[in-house]
């Protein structure tokens, strides 16, 4: 009798189990399908060509008619960072873009311009890194792209201003912004400048004293000691965390005539 019901039990234990597992595998293949949902093919590619698919995305929302580059060489140097070899294409009226039949290659970065200004951004090779994302397109298939967040370039740095010298002797540094319509909170970057290069080809990351720091007003004190050229930048984000806007790289130079 005790075998029995132990056979009952371990049996129904089996079925319990396997039913369990059952429920567990259909939410896993429903997340997968849910994460491609986005990433149907519009077209093939000709024979030895490749296509690159993706979307534009402003506050969430697509960003139809708007410029997008494809390009063989990423050139900090230039207007729009686009070197020599590149295609264009616009988004249709859900966002999507598509470049069709490109030669199969590398290409070293990918411009989406801010609407109709003369600025351009494009995706980083991660979320830590201003490095442009490169793309290898291979033949005869689709490449895809995640879909890439616009934000606007006209979020005003009020003070220090630009190559300002400023004296922190005595007082903590205040670095303050004009408030930005619909921004929830800003994010704030500073970093040592070594390189005393042009404005147009600045990069901030790489020495960071603050990195995407978040605050919830228009002004930071600095709480570190400062003494020579710095680069800082602000972001400003909505409330659904979506990034809408950012500043240029402005530099000012800290001094203490107390020494």
């Amino acid at each position: 009798m005790f075998v029995e019901k132990g056979t009952l039990a371990f049996w129904l234990a089996c079925l319990l189990f396997a039913s369990s597992c059952q429920t567990n595998k259909t939410k896993e293949s429903n997340k997968r399908s849910g994460s491609t949902n986005n990433k149907t093919e519009k077209v093939r590619p000709a024979p030895g060509t490749s296509n690159l698919q993706g979307r534009v995305l402003f506050k969430g929302q697509p960003v139809p008619n708007n410029e997008v580059k494809l390009c063989e060489k990423h050139d900090r140097g230039s207007d729009d960072g686009c070197g020599a070899g590149f295609f264009t294409t616009q988004t249709d009226e859900n966002g999507g873009f598509l470049f069709t039949d490109v030669p199969p290659k590398t290409y070293q970065v990918l411009l989406v311009r801010i609407f109709n200004e003369n600025d351009y951004i494009f995706p980083t090779s991660s979320t830590q890194s201003s490095s442009p994302q490169s793309f290898y397109l291979r033949a005869n298939e689709t490449e895809f792209v995640d879909s890439i967040n616009l934000f606007k370039a006209d979020l005003k740095i009020s003070r220090p201003e630009e190559d300002a010298e400023v004296d922190v002797s005595f007082f903590a540094l205040q670095l303050s912004w004009n408030a930005y319509p619909e921004a929830a909170y800003y994010k704030l970057s500073l970093g040592k400048d070594f390189s005393n290069s042009p404005v147009k080809i600045r990069v901030l990351d790489t020495f960071s004293i603050y990195k995407a720091h978040r605050v919830s007003g228009t002004s930071f004190a600095v709480d570190k000691t400062l003494s020579g050229a710095y680069l800082w930048k602000v972001e400003a984000f909505d409330s659904e965390d979506h990034k809408i806007a950012e500043s240029d790289i402005c530099r000012f130079i800290a001094k203490n005539s107390g020494k």
